[in-house]
């Protein structure tokens, strides 16, 4: 993960207790390395208005309880955890409209009456602020967005959601810093799109037809090469006079186009009646036959002439 690359990464809170807390910081050679990578880092919380002093009374309480009646104790350096907050204020939700309830004459035994008065109200959870629950009896939060403060080091509210809001609500005097070029929000989807078929990254369906040809007239081109290349070594070998009596040495050179070397000596039998001459063939160990020419009778002495 680098910054300035035109990417924002969001990532969601979990518990602490479970992975500890989320730093850049760990007193190593990667601390410079990692508190640039968290400029591009924005955090995706479930965000409550908190009274810090009531909600540092109710933990207060659960810390001491847990002790009373359970016998466990918390580390010092360690608090009760949110599942153990959030129990409590449910239980304290459903007495509140139990009593409610009560007191309206309702049949609380009528478990579907019951729950039906859970729906669509705002409650009041003490520490945390307000919760709503809504029509289908879900519990609906306010979530935030929170980028990395390089002036802070740590993550700061910028933008909020709230159930009764329709768009996403921003923090009064709070600046954003993307950290993307020209510090602008990056695209909200990929340049190719999540599955790589974007209009800027889709192949045009000329593209193989080109691919294809190219591949077509490199073939023509080589076969076009090759037996002129072999006309030159052949012509160089006799320039120089090497392809005499037990010299083969340049003729060697023609491995890569054994069909222009059997046809040429080949001739030279025709030319000279007193050399007597063999076609072989032969199976190479990948399956593919091989052809060769086998002196039987006579010697090359010089076919230059």
């Amino acid at each position: 993960m680098t910054s300035h690359n035109g990417y924002v990464w969001i990532t969601v809170d979990l518990p602490e207790q479970s992975i500890g807390p989320v730093t850049w910081y760990q007193n190593d050679s990667d601390d410079e390395v990692a508190l640039e990578a968290f400029g591009s880092l924005i955090q995706m919380i479930t965000c409550f208005d908190h009274d810090p002093e009531a909600n540092r009374l109710l933990k207060g309480r659960i810390r001491r309880k847990a002790g009373e009646m359970y016998g466990y104790r918390y580390a010092p350096d360690r608090e009760p955890s949110e599942f153990a907050t959030s129990s409590y204020l449910i239980t304290k939700m459903l007495a509140s409209v139990v009593n409610d309830s009560i007191q309206r004459g309702l049949d609380i035994s009528n478990g579907r009456l019951l729950a039906h008065q859970f729906l669509n109200t705002t409650y009041t959870a003490g520490p945390i602020g307000r919760l709503f629950i809504d029509s289908f009896g879900e519990r609906q939060s306010k979530i935030c967005l929170s980028p990395f403060n390089h002036s802070h080091g740590r993550f700061t509210r910028a933008l909020y959601y709230d159930h009764t809001e329709t768009t996403l609500q921003r923090v009064p005097n709070t600046v954003i810093v993307w950290n993307t070029p020209g510090n602008r929000p990056p695209r909200d989807t990929p340049l190719c799109g999540f599955l790589g078929d974007g209009e800027s990254c889709r192949k045009s369906p000329i593209t193989p037809v080109i691919i294809g040809m190219a591949i077509l007239i490199l073939l023509f081109t080589s076969f076009l090469w090759r037996p002129q290349h072999g006309k030159r070594i052949l012509r160089t070998c006799r320039q120089n006079n090497k392809y005499s009596t037990g010299d083969m040495q340049c003729c060697e050179r023609f491995s890569t186009i054994m069909a222009y070397r059997v046809s040429v000596l080949m001739e030279f039998c025709k030319k000279n009646p007193s050399i007597t001459g063999k076609l072989v063939r032969t199976k190479t160990p990948y399956g593919r036959t091989r052809g060769s020419f086998r002196i039987l009778k006579g010697r090359i002495k010089n076919p230059s002439r």
